[in-house]
């Protein structure tokens, strides 16, 4: 099929990584060179992900997956990558309401944390609660110099989309 073919170029395309760097005053994430930080992002987090917890698991969410939540939270948190996790929920989101297939892989992708915020259908809880049984420590979070990895596969559509909607949707974000 002429489509499959060319989506299947497209999204050979494009691909992006999101690393970060610290800085002596706070933590900036680097996509093709730009930085950029988002504005309260520990508390806009912690509410998708809440939302999130809700939405996957139903209005009485598992005691096992809120206190595993809070965990990951709270070490999330302390390393000051919340704007990560939060910058890759913004894009899948705008990718599936455009209509985009993005992949996002890396470590961070076999957390609750993505898969609460919605770029990853993995499930980490154990099988009782329809996971596939993934520590959270996988993610290498717990460790306090491993920065987190992302790699988000899409069409190179998509990205030409994501810069642009970076820059005129989210003024919290600061270029450096």
């Amino acid at each position: 099929c002429e489509i499959i073919e060319t989506y299947k170029r497209d999204i050979r395309s494009a691909s992006c990584t999101l690393t970060s760097t610290r800085t002596q005053k706070e933590r900036v994430y680097m996509h093709n060179g730009y930085s950029f930080q988002i504005q309260d992002s520990d508390r806009k987090l912690r509410q998708v992900c809440e939302n999130g917890l809700i939405e996957r698991f139903g209005p009485q969410p598992p005691a096992e997956a809120k206190e595993r939540l809070a965990k990951e939270l709270r070490i999330v948190e302390k390393n000051q990558h919340s704007s990560y996790y939060l910058l890759a929920h913004m894009l899948s989101t705008e990718a599936k309401r455009l209509h985009h297939i993005a992949f996002f892989r890396g470590c961070i992708t076999s957390s609750l944390i993505a898969y609460t915020s919605g770029f990853s259908d993995i499930n980490p809880m154990n099988k009782e609660y329809g996971g596939i049984n993934l520590p959270f420590e996988v993610t290498r979070e717990e460790y306090e110099e491993a920065e987190p990895c992302l790699d988000i596969q899409c069409s190179t559509a998509f990205v030409l989309f994501a810069q642009s909607f970076l820059a005129r949707e989210l003024p919290e974000y600061r270029c450096l």
